[in-house]
């Protein structure tokens, strides 16, 4: 049976208790991922062109999100017998440009962005009419959580009639993980609060494989399970395209190797730790960037990310910036009344 919560408006869609009706009578079917169907229109360079990016120096043929301006007839034709919509993954990511050789570490891009981006996006969507929301192809929880967050303060503080929302994730190999390191358990866990009426996953693996994980996370979700494996992971780099760089400085002023701090973690779990606790309040540290990149670069490491973690920090911004990086819950640790009572509650 489906989960079904009243927001603060108290006004929803009908379709909650029709998707609600028809569940529990027969299995539902999605109609199509966008991928594959864009593929089937055997588009040429051409059509990522046109004469709006005739100039561009680089290939787009692939560049899906461009169709959008230069071929919005394959896109509408798509879409026109679709009543659900998709939040996909962004074209700037939350995390791991910080992975990729020769780019300069850091995040790309804030959760207050993809926040206002997802928020920007599911308004126009609503505007247009959709009878459902799909956060989709979520490969990195942090961005679900933006994702999740923006419609939620939509549908709770502006007027406007509540759909559902369906939440797919990615597992990308038969580890059972995602991407940036959340077995699907977790996954689930990390975004109960956005309530989605059907959580699943979709994409990389094919049917059979997917199975084992979808029975799984059945067991950990009152929520309808949906289940739409597509054309498989298709492109993947090699072990050799990986790399991390020196580009994090000791309070010296000496280079280390980012594999070098997650060693330490790692240590420390394989000592018996059963909460990693992590602080960064140096004076010589920039505590906000330092928090988030280390969050980040621990979570894609499945030795490491199996135990809870513990934002230690007396700074408010420290920790905020912790927990915008971080996937799953987590515990807090060092807030105090230090600077009075006022200043606390303020914060």
């Amino acid at each position: 049976s489906t989960q079904l919560t009243n927001t603060k408006m108290g006004k929803q869609s009908i379709v909650f208790d029709e998707i609600a009706t028809l569940a529990d009578q027969r299995i539902l079917l999605i109609d199509g991922a966008m991928g594959t169907m864009i593929q089937r229109e055997h588009l040429e360079e051409d059509d990522f062109r046109s004469d709006v990016l005739k100039d561009h120096p680089k290939p787009l043929k692939g560049n899906n999100d461009l169709l959008s301006i230069t071929r919005p007839d394959i896109i509408y034709k798509e879409n026109d017998a679709s009543s659900a919509e998709r939040l996909g993954p962004p074209t700037k990511r939350y995390r791991y440009r910080h992975q990729w050789k020769n780019q300069k570490c850091g995040m790309s891009v804030t959760f207050q962005e993809l926040v206002k981006a997802y928020g920007d996006q599911a308004r126009s969507l609503l505007d247009g009419g959709v009878d459902v929301l799909l956060v989709e192809t979520v490969f990195d929880t942090a961005n679900a959580k933006a994702a999740l967050f923006a419609i939620r303060g939509i549908f709770e503080n502006e007027d406007v009639t509540e759909v559902p929302v369906f939440l797919s994730g990615t597992i990308v190999d038969l580890s059972g993980r995602t991407l940036s390191g959340q077995t699907g358990e977790a996954f689930l866990i990390s975004t109960k609060q956005g309530q989605a009426t059907a959580v699943g996953l979709n994409c990389a693996l094919g049917a059979k494989d997917m199975r084992p994980f979808i029975e799984t996370m059945s067991n950990y979700s009152e929520a309808l399970i949906l289940c739409y494996p597509n054309a498989d992971l298709q492109v993947f780099v090699s072990r050799d395209d990986f790399g991390f760089l020196e580009c994090m400085s000791s309070p010296t002023g000496k280079n280390f190797t980012l594999e070098k701090a997650i060693d330490v973690a790692r240590e420390q779990v394989e000592s018996g730790a059963q909460v990693l606790d992590v602080n960064m309040d140096d004076g010589l540290l920039d505590g906000p960037y330092a928090m988030s990149k280390f969050l980040r670069l621990i979570a894609t490491e499945p030795d490491v990310a199996k135990v809870p973690v513990c934002i230690d920090s007396s700074d408010f911004s420290v920790i905020i910036a912790g927990l915008e990086s971080i996937q799953g819950k987590c515990v807090v640790n060092s807030i105090s009344l230090k600077e009075g009572k006022q200043a606390f509650i303020e914060r």
